[in-house]
C-alpha cells in the first residue's frame, strides 16, 4: 500500500476486530504477516463487481459479465479461501525448533511435479537459514482438482 505500517495499523486493526479482514502470520518472517478479506461477498465485489460496474449496469449483461469473471472468481474469491501455504512446525527443547511439514494447498490447479520441486527448494532455502531443524521436513500437496501422474509416481 506504499504507507508506513503505523499509519495504517489503527484502520487495519479496526476491520480485523470487525471480523472483515484475517492476518496470517509468517512464521517464517518476523513481524511479516499477511491479510486477506474474511468477508466472501466484500471479496466477491472487489474482485468481480466492482472491475465491470459498467457493464453490470446495463440491463441483460450479467450472464455475459460472470462468463467473463469465472476465472477471476476462482482465483480471487475462491482461492484466497481454499488456496494456502502450509508450515507445521514442532515446539523446540533447547535446540532449532523442527520444521515438520511445508506444503501448499490448491483449489482449481491439478498439482504435478512442479509442485513438489518447489517445495524441495523452499525446503533447501530454510535448510540453509539454518533457523529450523529441516532432517524429517515432509512435503504436502492437497489439491481439489487432483493430481497428475507424476505426482502419484513421486509421492
Amino acid at each position: 500500500m506504499e504507507r508506513k505500517a503505523t499509519d495504517i495499523a489503527h484502520p487495519i486493526n479496526v476491520l480485523e476486530d470487525a471480523g472483515l479482514l484475517h492476518r496470517n502470520a509468517d512464521v517464517f518472517r518476523d513481524n511479516r504477516p499477511t491479510y486477506r478479506i474474511a468477508e466472501p461477498l466484500i471479496g466477491f465485489y472487489h474482485a468481480i463487481m466492482r472491475p465491470v460496474w459498467d457493464q453490470l449496469e446495463r440491463p441483460g449483461n450479467a450472464s455475459r459479465v460472470w462468463r467473463a469473471s469465472r476465472r477471476r472468481f476462482t482465483s480471487n474469491v475462491l482461492g484466497p479461501h481454499f488456496e494456502v501455504d502450509l508450515a507445521v512446525l514442532a515446539i523446540a527443547d533447547g535446540s532449532r525448533p523442527p520444521l515438520l511439514a511445508i506444503g501448499e494447498a490448491k483449489w482449481n490447479d491439478t498439482m504435478g511435479m512442479a509442485h513438489i520441486e518447489r517445495l524441495q527448494q523452499i525446503r533447501e532455502l530454510i535448510t540453509k537459514a539454518g533457523r529450523y531443524d529441516t532432517t524429517g521436513t515432509r512435503l504436502l500437496c492437497l489439491s481439489g482438482a487432483g493430481f497428475n501422474d507424476t505426482a502419484y509416481a513421486a509421492a
